[in-house]
């Protein structure tokens, strides 16, 4: 069975071979574009990762996103009329904290720089606003719907362009043994792409900043920001928002230095552990340590809270979801005398009754408790928990942080954790047995600086 890392270097093959990123379709770049989709088309076609998790809305929320759509004529930016020295277009997911919702990878950031110069964008999550908008706080949601508008114009590949694709279809089918379907894929990025660099660019013109600060680059909607801010000779910075690692294809370019044309030109990271983890395509000096605000402020906030012994914290992930709940409920069953917190993101909150039936097995057992709403604090879960277990999540790291005993199992994207199993920070295990047999022998890890992955936060 192919892993990440496999399919991974078939794509860097691909890419150096076919000369894929600067292969121009109906005159875009569409490779960059379309990468991580691809990738996780792929990881999905071939069975290493289950359907990554998606949110399901309930009646009030389809209604509050319909009435959003209604409104998107009357929110748009275009209608405030005003320049800004700073731009921010944060995570469209929000956390709640201390009652309020909030971004927690720009959060410090933004109470950094000066309010009077400063605007935040955001788009919807799920067709749904968490923060109120102010008059420092613009929705995007005319992007939004503009993109769904939109779909239903032609594009019209040439004939060559069409070969080109379909040699790619073939490379892939060989590679993998999965048809995956480009040319449909290529229109929609396409038409999106043109549409949301038209839309960047008279909001830039019209706002005229110094710098934008972004997370999440490689989401659809952030790509052409940056493409329209570089053409407009505008500095784009990135912040770290998760884990990456040289599989995660949204940030790592082997044999590429520079030239990604939506990639920022720098990127903000965590701490120094990862600036030099992954072949980020700008410059060695372009890559800047900044640190976790939130992080700091969490782990300060349970720094007095007392482990309970033997608790078993565990996360889970929407691509690998369900096969760690498997090995969960055999985990609850032979440690009957452990109690285990079962973390879901958010975005399985509303599917595992239904997708995970080992999970809704094993919550029927007295050891077992599901967290599945945000009522609950996970970094007081961290503070309390003697063993952690996950795959490939940041929760890992920060868990570590807070000093538990941490095991990754050797499930798809476990790839990511590979340099804290070469120095013996986690144990890397196959399954429930094996995470028994170790607690059992009270097995100790190499001990973990969690200020080199998370460092304090310094100035932009």
């Amino acid at each position: 069975m192919l892993s990440s890392r496999d399919i991974c270097e078939k794509i860097w093959a691909a890419e150096e071979e076919l000369g894929l990123f600067e292969k121009q379709i109906c005159n875009v770049k569409v490779w960059p574009l379309t990468r991580m989709t691809i990738y996780y088309r792929i990881c999905q076609a071939t069975g290493v990762f289950s359907t990554p998790h998606s949110e399901r809305l309930s009646w009030t929320g389809i209604l509050e996103a319909a009435w959003n759509t209604i409104k998107a004529p009357f929110t748009s930016p275009f209608a405030k009329r005003r320049t800004r020295e700073y731009l921010v277009f944060d995570h469209p997911r929000k956390m709640p904290i201390e009652g309020e919702y909030v971004d927690i990878y720009t959060r410090n950031l933004v109470d950094s720089l000066p309010s009077d110069e400063t605007e935040v964008f955001e788009n919807w999550y799920l067709g749904r606003h968490l923060t109120r908008k102010t008059s420092s706080r613009t929705y995007l949601d005319s992007l939004s719907v503009g993109a769904g508008i939109i779909s239903a114009i032609p594009v019209l590949p040439s004939k060559a362009e069409k070969d080109f694709i379909e040699k790619l279809e073939a490379r892939f089918r060989r590679d993998f043994g999965v048809d995956i379907p480009l040319l449909k894929q290529f229109k929609k990025e396409i038409r999106h792409h043109k549409y949301s660099l038209k839309y960047y660019t008279r909001l830039l013109e019209q706002r005229r900043p110094k710098k934008i600060f972004l997370v999440v680059s490689y989401s659809w909607y952030k790509r052409a920001l940056i493409c329209a801010a570089k053409k407009l000779g505008i500095e784009t910075v990135e912040l770290q928002h998760g884990t990456f690692s040289p599989y995660h294809l949204g940030y790592n370019f082997p044999g590429v230095k520079t030239g990604i044309e939506c990639f920022p030109d720098s990127f903000y990271t965590f701490g120094d552990y990862w600036n030099e983890l992954a072949a980020l395509p700008v410059a060695a000096d372009k890559i800047k340590t900044y640190g976790f605000a939130h992080f700091h402020a969490q782990k300060n906030k349970f720094a007095a809270e007392e482990k309970i012994p033997g608790r078993i914290l565990v996360i889970s992930q929407g691509v690998i979801g369900k096969q760690l709940s498997t090995i969960i409920r055999a985990l609850a069953k032979k440690l009957p005398e452990h109690q285990i917190r079962y973390k879901l993101h958010p975005g399985e909150y509303d599917l595992w009754r239904t997708d995970y039936p080992d999970l809704v097995e094993a919550s029927r057992l007295p050891n077992v408790e599901v967290l599945d709403n945000n009522k609950s604090i996970l970094y007081a879960h961290f503070a309390h928990s003697q063993y952690l277990v996950g795959v490939f999540s940041t929760a890992i790291y920060e868990g570590l942080a807070f000093g538990c005993t941490t095991f990754v199992v050797d499930l798809p994207g476990v790839e990511y954790m590979d340099y804290l199993v070469k120095k013996n920070m986690v144990f890397k295990v196959s399954g429930a047995p094996e995470i028994a047999d170790r607690i059992f022998a009270d097995d100790k890890p190499e001990p973990f600086n969690s200020n080199f992955i998370f460092a304090q936060v310094k100035e932009p």
